[in-house]
């Protein structure tokens, strides 16, 4: 038996097929000319990134402009693209090595001094028993940058509550429902270890947009728990620790 594609395309479409996860998830599809057309042309804003690999790195923003131009975000840095056939040439040069590469729907996420912020989930399991939430943090961009990993962008982590109280969603306070936070991260869980079974932990990222619609961004199989240190409380840093130790395959 060979080895398990585990790349974001892979679980994004096993994900797909839940009927009650599809809601959540952003309309995403293999990067090539012809989908950055369409998506452009149907959402004006569009991720770019690589089906494998993590940490934020080689993720692109693409807007339509005026004039028949195209605004380019990498990192952050921004500039302008002529044509559709110029942004094309330049995202497959900035593709490098990697060949598989998806385009996404642009969720404007919810902002913590106007930076995007996102949510990471972890979820684990030990043998044979159920999945369970052991963490969760909000990991907010550095200055200027889209993507949201601390590490890359300079960002920083917060509390789930406190994010939401100093964010644009701070309006619902107490109000925001994390439960529901939890309960899609322990479906994708099942969803993704029915043809995953050896996995025991996952680290899903979610957003939250302008209108409080929570969207589920991607699912990690190797989370780095060290996010979690960060935190004044180590609580969950240990509780994922000793998970890991115990109940590692």
């Amino acid at each position: 038996m060979g080895k398990l594609n585990t790349g974001k395309w892979a679980k994004y479409n096993i994900l797909l097929r839940d009927e009650l996860l599809a809601p959540y998830l952003p309309d995403t599809d293999l990067f090539h000319k012809e989908s950055l057309a369409d998506f452009l042309e149907k959402y004006n804003t569009v991720i770019i990134k690589p089906s494998g690999g993590g940490g934020g790195t080689n993720l692109i923003k693409v807007s339509t402009g005026v004039s028949g131009r195209y605004i380019i975000h990498v990192d952050n840095i921004a500039f302008t693209a002529n044509s559709l056939q110029a942004l094309h040439s330049y995202i497959q040069r900035l593709k490098k090595k990697q060949k598989v590469y998806l385009i996404q729907q642009y969720i404007p996420l919810a902002r913590v001094n106007n930076r995007p912020f996102d949510i990471r989930i972890m979820v684990q399991r030990k043998p044979n028993s159920p999945w369970k939430v052991t963490g969760g943090l909000a990991k907010v961009a550095g200055p200027g940058y889209v993507v949201t990993n601390v590490k890359h962008s300079g960002g920083r982590v917060l509390p789930l509550q406190a994010a939401i109280n100093q964010s644009t969603l701070k309006q619902l306070g107490n109000r925001f429902p994390l439960i529901k936070l939890s309960w899609l991260a322990i479906r994708v869980a099942k969803r993704l270890s029915e043809v995953y079974p050896a996995e025991r932990t996952i680290g899903i990222d979610m957003g939250v947009d302008t209108n409080g619609h929570i969207w589920i961004i991607e699912a990690n199989f190797r989370p780095a728990a060290s996010l979690f240190l960060k935190l004044k409380n180590k609580q969950m840093y240990r509780n994922i620790i000793t998970y890991r130790r115990k109940y590692a395959p």
